[in-house]
Order: structure tokens, then C-alpha cells, then sequence
């Protein structure tokens, strides 16, 4: 008796340990997508100079100007910086100084107020996103246009006669 006493008793403080409470929530349907950063440029990505630059005298040659916008959806920052700069083992690069200003407006045809961001040698030009030229930083609202204008000047010195330079201008935008 004593035996099936303590069996039953041990069966109780088993069933016992056994019985909890317990409950849960699920928060359904989380989600996440990414924004992107997006440029473009009215001469869908040719030259800016191209077919321009043949026998340029000395002095400042016709300026030229180009349309880039941000199409992106977060806040950036666009920067311009030079690549692939190639002087052909010759002096042009420091003897061409680019004149670099970037319009308050949207269009070439209707630029705003042109600030000056860059005007040295190519030579000097920045090579890269870090220490590119910037002053522009759209929210990622809605498309954004900027125009920049480029106006270069050749040195008026001997060593640049038959000198050759060229370069990639390069925009980009990196997200904030």
C-alpha cells in the first residue's frame, strides 16, 4: 500500500511539473528593401569633348556644358572627379586649365547662377570620389538635374605645340 501510495504521488508532482502556461504573438509580414542611387547625363555617357579638341590654339576654347541627374530614391552625395588621365608622356595636362562651375538650375539652356567648384590645370583635378568635387546633394524626393559647365584654356606656351591629354570625367553618387 505504501508502494502504490508513493507511485501515485510521484504521477501527481510528474503531471504537476508538466503543467505550465504559455502564450505567443507573431508580428507578421516584416520586410525590408533597399533605395538606390542612379545618375545619368543628357550625352548618354560619350565624351563631352569629343571631335572638339584638334589643333586648339593657345587661349580659351569654347565652353561646353552637360545636364546630369540623380535619379536615385535616398539622400547622396555627388561628387565629379577625374579618370583615366593620360598625357602621353607630354605637358598638356598641366599646361590646360579647366574651368569647372556648376548651375543652381536644370538645364543647360536654363543654369541658374554658375558656381565655380574647379579651376586649375587637369593635372590638378581630383582623381577620385573622396576628394572629388562636390556641392550638390540631393534627397532622393524626386529626379534632380544639375548642368556643369566646362571651359578649357590652353597655356600659352611653346611646350604644349602637338600635345595631346585625355581624360574620363566621372560623376558619382554614394548614398548618405
Amino acid at each position: 500500500m505504501a508502494a502504490a501510495g508513493l507511485v501515485m504521488s510521484a504521477g501527481m508532482v510528474w503531471q504537476a511539473s508538466y503543467a505550465t502556461f504559455d502564450d505567443s504573438i507573431t508580428n507578421p509580414g516584416n520586410s525590408w528593401e533597399t533605395g538606390a542611387v542612379t545618375l545619368t547625363d543628357n550625352a548618354n555617357g560619350a565624351a563631352l569633348f569629343a571631335g572638339y579638341g584638334t589643333n586648339l590654339p593657345p587661349g580659351t576654347a569654347p565652353s561646353r556644358c552637360i545636364e546630369v541627374t540623380y535619379g536615385g530614391d535616398v539622400t547622396a552625395d555627388v561628387r565629379l572627379y577625374l579618370a583615366r588621365l593620360d598625357d602621353y608622356g607630354q605637358e598638356l595636362d598641366t599646361l590646360l586649365t579647366m574651368k569647372v562651375e556648376l548651375g543652381s538650375g536644370s538645364s543647360c539652356a536654363s543654369p541658374g547662377t554658375w558656381t565655380p567648384i574647379f579651376n586649375t590645370t587637369l593635372r590638378a583635378m581630383p582623381g577620385d570620389w573622396a576628394s572629388g568635387l562636390g556641392l550638390w546633394a540631393p534627397d532622393g524626393s524626386a529626379k534632380e538635374t544639375h548642368p556643369y559647365r566646362f571651359t578649357p584654356a590652353i597655356a600659352a606656351d611653346n611646350a604644349v605645340q602637338g600635345d595631346r591629354v585625355s581624360a574620363d570625367f566621372v560623376w558619382e553618387a554614394r548614398s548618405r
